[in-house]
């Protein structure tokens, strides 16, 4: 198992962030009729409601599929980082972690900028 840990203060280099991410169009979410290059952004608001964090979306962090004008527009949206990288510590990303069912604590997901 892997584990992503998210930095709240959101202090993170974007595009050093998106040229290392095994995640960034890997892992492409489509949820309302958004895409998304990765998971974090599309699902944050259940980290928020989980721990009361406010993790901000922005209109940025995806694209609308039915106002997107062509397939061009959207894989160039793909093809470069979005706002939320900021939010994801890649440099401390962790594997060889024994798969568990999660604790619910914060530390398991996040920490403040050190």
């Amino acid at each position: 198992m892997i584990q992503y840990s998210l930095d709240l203060d959101g202090k993170q280099p974007v595009k050093k962030n998106f040229g290392e991410c095994g995640r960034a169009n890997c892992c492409i979410m489509l949820r309302d009729g958004r895409l998304y290059t990765c998971t974090f952004p599309a699902y944050a608001h259940l980290f928020n409601e989980c721990f009361g964090e406010r993790l901000p979306v922005a209109d940025e962090d995806s694209i609308d599929i039915y106002r997107a004008k062509d397939a061009r527009e959207v894989m160039n949206f793909l093809s470069r980082p979005i706002p939320f990288c900021r939010f994801c510590r890649v440099s401390e990303w962790t594997d060889g972690h024994k798969w568990r069912v999660s604790e619910g604590k914060m530390e398991e997901w996040a920490a403040r900028t050190r």
